[in-house]
C-alpha cells in the first residue's frame, strides 16, 4: 500500500463518492427502492445522511467567507468537513477537525482548492459548531435553509398542517431515524434483546452486531419494516377471498406482511401473486421471498401497471381477476424523509403532478382486475393530499372508479404516530 492510500480515510472516501455522484447528477437514488446509504459502513452512512439532512444549513456557514461557492468534489468534502465539525468527535479540537479535512481534500483536489478550503474552513467550522449547539430555530422564512428542505415544500406544509406541526415535521425529518424490525416466526418468540414497540409484532432494531441481525433476516424469522405498514394488516382483518395480487410488490415488505396476515403457509387453496417491473426490483423481491421461505408459495409476475393489467395476466396464464389487490404506488416519499433524506432533494411541484397522474393510471388499471365485491388497497408513503385522497377522489369520479366505494382510509403523520408517514385507502368493488 502506498503512502497516499494509507492516508485516505475510507469512510470519507466512500461518503464523498456517494454524495458527489448524487449532487452532480441529481440521480434517482431511492426511487427504485434502495436508499443512497445502502451498503455503506456505519460511519460513512452517518456522514452521507448528515450531509443530506442538513445540506443547505451547512452551506450557509461558508457564504460569508467566499465570493464563489465551491463546486463538485471540493463542495462535497467541505460539506463533510462542516458536518464533522458539528457532529463528529467532540474530543478533537477544531484545529484537528479542519486539519483532517484539509488532508483529505489534498489527496483528491488541486493545491489551489486545498488552500481555498483551508482558509474557509478555519473560519466556517468554528462558527458552525458554535451556532449548532444553540439550537435556536429562526423565523419561518428561514426554515428552508435551517431545516434543509425545498422552500416550496416547507410553504406547502405550513399551509396544510400549520406552522407548529410543520416545525415538528421538519425537526422529525432531520433526526436520525429509528429502525424497526417485524418478527415473523410464529413458533418461537423473538430474542430477549428485542425492545417491543406499541405496535404488535414490531420491535426496535436491537443493538446487535450486524452479522447476527443478518442471520435472522436471512433465515426469514425477521424483516426490517416500519410500523406504518401495519395498516395493511388491519385493513385485511375481514378478508376471506382466495386470490390476492400485490401489484407493486418490490422489495417485498408488504408482500410478506400480507402473507403472514393471511397465514399463507397453511392455505393450500390460496393463490398469491406478487408483481413488479422486470429488472433489479423483481430480482430483489425474489431474493427476499426466498429468504422468507415463500419462494415456492408466492408466484412472481413481471408486469407493468402503465398498461392494461388483465391482458398481461392472461398472457402469463394467471387469473384475470383477484379478490384483493394491494397497490403500493411509487410516490414522492414525503412520509419517509427521515429514513431516506435524499428523497427531499427530488421534490418539486412538477414531479408531484406527474406522480399523481401515474398513480391514478395505476389505480385504474389495477381496478380492472378486481372481482365483484373485491377489495382494492391503495397505499402511499406520501403526506401529500394530491397523492392520497386526491388520487382516490379522481378515481372514484372516473368511469372505472364509479363501480367502487371508499370503505375506510388512514393517514399516518410522523410527528403524531411516531413512525413513517403513509396513506392507505380501502376501495370496495360494488357487486355487479
Amino acid at each position: 500500500m502506498n503512502d497516499v492510500a494509507k492516508r485516505i480515510n475510507p469512510d470519507w472516501q466512500a461518503a464523498q463518492q456517494r454524495l458527489d455522484s448524487f449532487l452532480r447528477e441529481k440521480r434517482n437514488a431511492g426511487k427504485e427502492g434502495r436508499s443512497l446509504t445502502e451498503g455503506l459502513e456505519p460511519r460513512a452512512r452517518e456522514l452521507v445522511s448528515g450531509v443530506l439532512r442538513h445540506r443547505t444549513r451547512l452551506e450557509s456557514f461558508w457564504q460569508d467567507h467566499v465570493k464563489k461557492p465551491p463546486k463538485g468534489r471540493l463542495r462535497v468534502f467541505m460539506l463533510l468537513a462542516l458536518w464533522d465539525a458539528v457532529r463528529g468527535d467532540r474530543t478533537q479540537s477544531m484545529a484537528q477537525v479542519v486539519d483532517h479535512a484539509v488532508s483529505q481534500i489534498a489527496l483528491h483536489c488541486s493545491p489551489r482548492e486545498k488552500n481555498f478550503a483551508n482558509a474557509v474552513l478555519r473560519k466556517a467550522a468554528p462558527q458552525a459548531r458554535a451556532e449548532w449547539t444553540l439550537k435556536k430555530i429562526p423565523k419561518g422564512s428561514d426554515w428552508p435553509v435551517y431545516f434543509s428542505h425545498p422552500a416550496s415544500l416547507v410553504q406547502r406544509w405550513r399551509k396544510t398542517f400549520g406552522t407548529e406541526a410543520t416545525a415538528k415535521l421538519l425537526a422529525w425529518n432531520n433526526t436520525p431515524g429509528q429502525n424497526f424490525l417485524r418478527w415473523r416466526d410464529p413458533l418461537s418468540p423473538p430474542p430477549e434483546t428485542f425492545v417491543p414497540t406499541p405496535w404488535d409484532g414490531f420491535y426496535h432494531l436491537p443493538d446487535l452486531p450486524w452479522p447476527e441481525i443478518r442471520v435472522l433476516l436471512d433465515s426469514g424469522k425477521a424483516y426490517i419494516q416500519d410500523p406504518a405498514t401495519r395498516g395493511v394488516r388491519e385493513f385485511l382483518d375481514s378478508f376471506s377471498g382466495t386470490r390476492f395480487l400485490d401489484a407493486c410488490a418490490a422489495p417485498g415488505g408488504k408482500t410478506l406482511l400480507v402473507a403472514d396476515t393471511l397465514d399463507l403457509h397453511h392455505r393450500k387453496d390460496f393463490q398469491f401473486v406478487a408483481m413488479d417491473k422486470e429488472g433489479p426490483r423483481l430480482m430483489r423481491l425474489q431474493e427476499n421471498l426466498q429468504n422468507a421461505g415463500l419462494g415456492q408459495t408466492i408466484h412472481l409476475f413481471s408486469g407493468n401497471l402503465g398498461y392494461p393489467l388483465v391482458p398481461q395476466l392472461h398472457k402469463a396464464g394467471l387469473p384475470p381477476t383477484f379478490d384483493a389487490i394491494l397497490l403500493d404506488v411509487p410516490c414522492s416519499n414525503t412520509g419517509v424523509f427521515r429514513r431516506r433524506p435524499e428523497a427531499r432533494w427530488h421534490w418539486s411541484e412538477k414531479a408531484l403532478a406527474s406522480l399523481a397522474g401515474q398513480q391514478l393510471e395505476f389505480l385504474q388499471n389495477a381496478a380492472s382486475a378486481i372481482t365483484p365485491s373485491g377489495l382494492l388497497l391503495y397505499s402511499t408513503c406520501s403526506l401529500e393530499e394530491e397523492e392520497n385522497q386526491g388520487v382516490v377522489d379522481h378515481f372514484l369520479n372516473s368511469p372505472v372508479g364509479r363501480g367502487f366505494m371508499l370503505e375506510k382510509s388512514r393517514l399516518y403523520l410522523p410527528w403524531i404516530d411516531g413512525h413513517d408517514g403513509a396513506g392507505l385507502f380501502a376501495l370496495r368493488q360494488l357487486s355487479k
